[in-house]
């Protein structure tokens, strides 16, 4: 799973969890450092994505 979360301690905080819900987490702090690590990480690879957008308050 990846995370994109600008708030330093909420990104944390819900990555703990998804890892301890035995999710594999890399995270990142907005959306250009994600779009860059996600699309190196994807290069030449063939799957299925799932995107999920929450809107926290």
């Amino acid at each position: 799973m990846f995370l994109i979360e600008h708030d330093a301690a909420l990104r944390l905080t819900l990555a703990r969890q998804m890892e301890a819900d035995r999710y594999r987490v890399d995270h990142a702090k907005d959306g250009e450092e994600g779009g860059h690590r996600v699309a190196g990480a994807l290069r030449g690879m063939r799957f299925k994505v799932k995107v999920r957008i929450l809107n926290l308050p």
